[in-house]
């Protein structure tokens, strides 16, 4: 008999069009400053309106998923991230936190030749989304996601994870982040 002990996880999913559209007519809207509440080395966060609440309902009931739990969103925002910019390895306030991947302005296979990561012997992180967590043995392991438009990730939000600097694009990332309590 084999043993799998419980280990958290994430959800994966891919928004719709309206959905998307929906999403870029409140970025327009943020004006709001939320750099000062984030850890990213990043030159431009915003708090994310949602009036219709369309995001919020969304994300609440994919989190319902994890656990049959009516979780409430407690915050979210948009992070406008450039050439060089990071997010350092952090954790989120909250029991849920989500990343929607916007606007990615770059190709993997051309971050992959830039002249850092020449000779790298583990796969190059330019421009990437990654998780670290212990695995049973107590490993650090990682799961590293080349972001993807319009993909939704959820997860547990003491879950480590960063953003790498990209290099080869000289426009804005964006993502939209936030937290479930």
């Amino acid at each position: 008999m084999q043993i799998q002990p419980p280990n958290h996880f994430w959800l994966k999913k891919t928004l719709d069009q309206e959905m998307m559209d929906y999403l870029w007519s409140q970025i327009d809207k943020a004006n709001v400053d939320y750099k000062g509440k984030l850890v990213g080395h990043i030159s431009k966060s915003l708090q994310l309106p949602d009036k219709q609440l369309k995001l919020t309902n969304y994300v609440v009931e994919v989190a319902k998923e994890f656990h049959n739990v009516d979780y409430v969103m407690e915050d979210m925002w948009v992070n406008f991230q450039k050439k060089h910019e990071f997010n350092p390895v952090h954790q989120h306030t909250g029991k849920l936190s989500f990343v929607i991947w916007m606007k990615i302005p770059y190709i993997y296979e051309a971050e992959c030749q830039t002249e850092g990561a020449h000779g790298v012997p583990e796969d190059i992180c330019n421009g990437c989304f990654e998780f670290l967590y212990t695995d049973v043995l107590g490993k650090i392991t990682r799961f590293t996601y080349f972001p993807i438009e319009s993909t939704l990730l959820v997860f547990p939000a003491n879950l480590p994870h960063l953003v790498y600097p990209f290099y080869t694009s000289n426009r804005e990332r964006i993502s939209i982040s936030g937290n479930l309590i």
